[in-house]
Order: structure tokens, then sequence, then C-alpha cells
């Protein structure tokens, strides 16, 4: 199979896997089920949502691991294994006993595991295999986040209405795990040459494929990412993790709740192929700033929304922007400024502050509420942090590698320029 066959192949095996991926599970399925589960046991809802905490400093932890796992066993080993894991972890949270400190380690459990069902795993697939669509074709992948992000709480929803929580873990754990599983096995494909290439140049480490601590301590490139995507996740995981029950507390309906939710949803799926788009013909910072100042701009909108639906509507279809882009701008910015024979554990790493920055803005979201009675001197912070994030990402300067994965040595100038002339003159 030549490169562009496998690549969109990949492009097509990832779109479905990210229906059922984590961040659909967390974000759009959890807060489903959260109340049922707190009552009871008779939890508060905060603790409950310390869990979803728990879940993602797992889910971070988990990603350096996979990361290293896929450059060393490959893509497809590497990924099977840790996503059936995180489908039999979701089961066992259905089997759930009455005990607070076997709910956070089994959430933490279930967190590691779901590093698997994330993009990153068919972004590297993507990026080995395409040069000139590879934007779109990252955005595609993502994009199965937002349908997932529409199907998949329906399922549950009629899971919880006919039989309960703890049946709906377990029908949500069989999709969870069932469809990656298909989609790695018949779709996932890397160019032909890629793991000889891999294994022969895993022998030359330090020549060709720089371990993660060289990166850190040589790259400024590396730590201009990691505090960038560390401050969006804290803003945009923080409000959306908790954006249902910021209506709740204003009265708005509950239509009206999911038309904005809706918004959300739908917005994130446009977005990400939308982005993706946009990736292939103009600079990524310039892209990445745009994406990250929409959703200050949604954040402010929702805070100081009050009960104006039209006004939340728009708000949260700007936070969706966020969500739905995040994770192709990631990936195609790993691709553009470290060797491809590095980008699982250099992804695995953003990823891990990507994740962390969502639990440190979920705690941080649940704290505020606890001292202050409101969310929202913590969502007003929200926007200041995700503006220092686009003041950050405009400092990582030109791109060290080309899309053929050679180095490149442009200045930032030049790089536009290229961009440009990509794009029949326009930036």
């Amino acid at each position: 199979m030549n490169n562009t066959r496998a690549g969109w192949f990949s492009t097509v095996g990832g779109f479905l896997s990210t229906t059922v991926s984590s961040g659909v599970v967390t974000i759009f399925v959890f807060g489903i089920f959260a109340p049922a589960l707190g009552k009871q046991f008779g939890w508060s809802r905060e603790f409950v949502h310390h869990g979803l905490s728990m879940c993602a400093i797992g889910t971070g932890i988990g990603s350096v691991c996979l990361g290293y796992a896929m450059d060393q066993w490959g893509v497809r080993r590497a990924t099977a294994g840790m996503v059936l894991l995180f489908g039999v972890s979701l089961f066992c949270i259905a089997s759930l006993p009455e005990s607070p400190a076997l709910y956070i380690a089994m959430m933490f459990a279930a967190g590691f595991m779901a590093a698997a069902a994330t993009p990153s795993p068919y972004s590297l697939a993507v990026s080995a295999s395409l040069t000139t669509t590879r934007g779109l074709a990252l955005g595609i992948i993502n994009a199965g986040n937002g349908l997932g992000g529409v199907l998949i709480p329906l399922l549950a929803r009629h899971l919880l209405a006919q039989y309960g929580w703890r049946v709906g873990f377990m029908g949500v754990a069989v999709v969870v795990a069932a469809l990656p599983m298909l989609a790695l096995w018949l779709l996932v494909r890397l160019p032909e040459n890629y793991e000889a290439t891999r294994l022969e140049r895993r022998k030359l480490a330090r020549e060709n494929a720089d371990p993660l601590l060289k990166i850190m301590k040589t790259s400024p490139q590396f730590w201009i990412l990691v505090f960038a995507v560390f401050c969006t996740s804290i803003a945009t995981f923080g409000a959306l993790s908790q954006t249902i029950e910021i209506l709740r507390d204003r009265k708005v309906q509950m239509a009206a709740i999911a038309t904005i939710m809706g918004a959300a949803s739908l917005s994130s799926t446009c977005s990400r192929v939308g982005v993706g788009f946009l990736l292939d013909r103009f600079f990524a910072p310039y892209v990445t700033s745009v994406v990250f100042g929409l959703v200050a701009v949604g954040i402010f909108l929702i805070t100081s929304g009050g009960a104006n639906d039209t006004q939340l509507v728009f708000g949260a279809a700007l936070l969706g922007v966020g969500l739905g882009a995040e994770a192709d701008l990631m990936a195609y910015l790993v691709s553009r400024y470290f060797s491809i024979y590095s980008f699982g554990r250099v992804n695995g790493a953003l990823w891990l502050f990507f994740c962390w920055g969502g639990a440190a803005g979920m705690y941080l979201l649940n704290a505020c509420l606890s001292i202050t009675g409101s969310y929202q001197f913590a969502l007003y912070s929200f926007v200041a942090v995700n503006v220092m994030g686009l003041l950050m990402i405009l400092r990582l300067g030109p791109y060290k590698f080309a899309l053929n994965h050679q180095k490149q040595v442009l200045t930032e100038e030049q790089t536009v320029a290229v961009a440009k002339e990509r794009n029949g003159g326009l930036i």
C-alpha cells in the first residue's frame, strides 16, 4: 500500500475510533451518569467530579507511556492493548462498590488506559504517511470526537433511562473497546518502509530519534508548546467539564442546555476539519493563536452571559472550536518542530501536560465553587490563562522540519512566504 492510501485508510480508522475517544467519555458521557452515581453512594457533586480530575492525571501519565511504546513497538500493537484495557476499566467502574478510595483508584486506572483512546496514535500514522494534506487528515480524525459527542450521549441516556448507570457504563465500555480494535485491525496502516526505517533508526537513536530528556534540555519549542498546551487545556476543559452544571445553577431550561451543548459539539466537529484545512495553507502558530483567541472569547461570553440563551450558544460554539482543534493543532506542530521518529514520545509528553492542565482546570473550578459559592472568578481567570497561551505560541519561530520530515533551516519570514506561495499569495 502506498503512502497516500495508507494515510487515508488511517484517517478513516482514526475518525471512527475517536467517535468513542476518552474526550467523548469524559466530557459528554460521564456527566450523564455522574448524578445517578453520586446519588446512589451519597457523594457530593465535587467529589464525583474529582474522579474526572484523577482520570485526566492518569491519561497524562499514560500518554507518555503510550508515546514510548509506539516509538518502540509500533502504533497498532501499543494502541490495541491499551484501548482494550480502557474498555475493561470502564466495565469495572460499572461494578463499583461504595468505596471512595476505590472509585478514585479506578478512575485513575481508566484514565491511564484512556491514553490510547485519543487521536494521538492515528495522528502518528497520518503524519508518517501524508504531506500536503496532513492538516486536513488530522482534522478529519479529530472530527470523530464531535460526531461521538452527539451520538454516544444518546446511547448513554438510553441505557441510563432503561437500565441504570451501571449497565450504561457497561454498554459504553463495549463500544469504546470494540470500535477502535476493529479500526486498528482493518484500517490503520503505516507507510511500507516506516517500520523498517523505525527499527533501523532506533539503533541510531542518538542521531535520529532524540531521547525525550535531550529534547527537554535542548528544545525551547518543546517548552513553548508545553506552556501553551497547559494553559489552553486548563481553560477549555475546566470550562467545558462544568458547563452543564453552570447552566443548571443559572436555572437555564434543559431544552436550552441541550441546544447550547449541541452548539459546542457541532462547532467542535466543524472546527476540526476547518482548522486542519487551514494548517495545510497557513503558518501553524498563526492558526493556533486565532483558535486560542476564539476560546478566550467563548469562555468570556459564557461567564458573562447569565441566562441569555443566544450569548450562551455563541459562547459554547466558540469554546467548542478549541475543544475541536487542540489535538490536531498539537499533532501538526509536533510533526513540524520535531523528528517523526520522536513523534510518539514528544506528542505523548504534550498530552501529559494537556491532560494535567484539564485536571487542574476541573479542580480549580470545583475549588472555586466550594470557596466562593460560584464559578465566576475561576472562569474569568481561565480567559486570562488562555490569552497567555496565545501569546506564548507566537514565539515558536520557523518550522524545524519540512513536510517530508527532513530538517530545514528557514527564518519565520521564509516559512510564512512558503505558506503564502502554497496558498496563492494569501496568509
